[in-house]
């Protein structure tokens, strides 16, 4: 990867999902009373789904032709994890909401994980190829989900017939040296098919 070729929608992602993944190492939240002071990063609850959004929209810009933007279904995906990270991060606020009063606050890797997250959302959608759009780019990520589990399906049942006519070639031939019967055959023949 040469940074300095990165498309720049590519570029911005990256960035802001590195400053996402440091985020989630600093203070998310700091209580302080009775003389002490005590901070947690972001590696818990939420926190971690939001690592996880993070960590995805660094790879996702990576992968593929790194001069050219993201094509639809990649465009599409890379908005997901920036939601993703975004909606983890605000559900970790809320659950601090309550707390707030008795002496718990939000530390600098909350605030900068929003900053972040919106940082991946902003930079995928202003960036994006001019003729990309939400609805082409779900479907085109339905069309390749489907199309990846037919393939699956038809290489099972493939490789599955490959063995079915493995298994009468050799019956043919066991057949033919004499050392199965006809019935023996049509019998074994039939349980094959």
């Amino acid at each position: 990867m040469d940074f300095a070729t990165l498309n720049k929608q590519r570029k911005f992602v990256l960035i802001a999902a590195v400053v996402g993944i440091i985020s989630i190492f600093l203070p998310w939240i700091s209580v302080s009373g009775l003389g002490l002071s005590i901070s947690e990063n972001g590696l818990h609850s939420y926190g971690v789904m939001a690592f996880i959004g993070f960590i995805g929209a660094g790879v996702l810009t990576i992968m593929g032709d790194q001069t050219k933007p993201l094509d639809k279904t990649m465009w599409f995906v890379e908005l997901i994890a920036g939601a993703i990270a975004l909606i983890f991060t605000l559900l970790f606020m809320s659950t601090l909401s309550g707390e707030e009063g008795m002496g718990a606050g939000y530390g600098t890797g909350l605030w900068l994980s929003i900053l972040a997250s919106i940082g991946v959302l902003a930079s995928a959608w202003l960036f994006r190829s001019p003729g990309d759009s939400l609805q082409e780019s779900f479907e085109s990520l339905k069309t390749k989900v489907a199309s990846a589990a037919n393939s699956t399906s038809s290489g099972t049942s493939s490789s599955a017939a490959t063995g079915h006519v493995a298994e009468l070639e050799r019956l043919i031939k066991l057949k033919e040296e004499g050392k199965i019967s006809e019935e023996e055959y049509q019998v074994l023949k039939s349980k094959i098919l």
